[in-house]
């Protein structure tokens, strides 16, 4: 059973399976229900197992004049408090002495620095990523270097990013999350544009459209729509075309594999 449910303040998109004691799955980050794929059947065998997307998030709608986001949200739409709302978290997680929690910290002051200073943003991120590989925690790890791949695709070298990028597909595809698979190759397709990779980036592109479990919102959104008019412009209406037929005809899992092929 799936759809949406009305909560009083906004719409939820749920997925319930089995029968028994309820058993509610939260995702973190970025990702949505479809990170329960691979698990839920098998809790619900005896439990009703429940799983949701997140407010405002893939298939949840953004409920009108909504401002209380995450710290991530608030970078990704571009809102100028997320980085003091970075510092507080980073000042918290100190007091506290958890090395999670200072990682998921400098994580999300990475993400709200990515715009406003690129070079304050890679060595919070930096740091973020070898905390949580420090206390073993892969998804914080994994979203650490997406963030990182994302910012180097946007304002550093070009080759240096690509070969990140390898690093970070590889990372999500092995942990089967698609939702942030996703993340990462939809960066991927600004930067393959940037280094005039232009077939490629339409037939990622396409294959992102067809296959993944959310849209793309804000700033990001408006990044790969930039990158792709670009390359249209330079591939001509008829190239365009059929790099986005080729790559509409694949699945997510090919698509990964061919990205990590191309960075070989």
């Amino acid at each position: 059973m799936s759809g949406l449910i009305d909560t009083g303040a906004t719409k939820l998109y749920y997925e319930m399976r089995g029968s028994g004691p309820p058993l509610l799955l939260i995702t973190g980050g970025a990702g949505d229900a479809g990170e329960w794929t691979a698990v839920a059947p098998g809790l619900a065998d005896g439990h009703t197992v429940i799983t949701y997307d997140r407010r405002g998030m893939s298939r949840s709608p953004r409920p009108d004049g909504w401002t209380a986001t995450s710290i991530s949200e608030q970078a990704y739409a571009g809102d100028d408090q997320a980085a003091a709302a970075a510092e507080e978290a980073v000042t918290a997680a100190l007091a506290a002495a958890n090395p999670t929690a200072l990682a998921m910290a400098r994580f999300a002051e990475g993400e709200a620095l990515t715009d406003i200073d690129p070079a304050r943003a890679s060595v919070a991120l930096e740091e973020g990523l070898w905390r949580a590989r420090e206390v073993g925690n892969r998804f914080v790890a994994g979203t650490a270097m997406t963030a990182m791949v994302a910012l180097r695709a946007r304002h550093g070298p070009p080759e240096e990013a690509l070969a990140l990028f390898r690093d970070a597909i590889d990372h999500w595809r092995t942990s089967r999350n698609r939702a942030l698979l996703v993340t990462t190759l939809r960066n991927l397709v600004v930067l393959l544009a940037r280094t005039g990779r232009d077939e490629a980036a339409a037939g990622l592109a396409a294959t992102l459209q067809e296959t993944a479990p959310s849209r793309s919102y804000g700033a990001e959104a408006t990044r790969i729509a930039t990158a792709l008019a670009a390359v249209r412009r330079r591939l001509g209406d008829a190239a365009y075309d059929g790099a986005w037929t080729a790559g509409a005809a694949r699945t997510l899992e090919e698509a990964a594999d061919d990205a990590i092929r191309l960075l070989d």
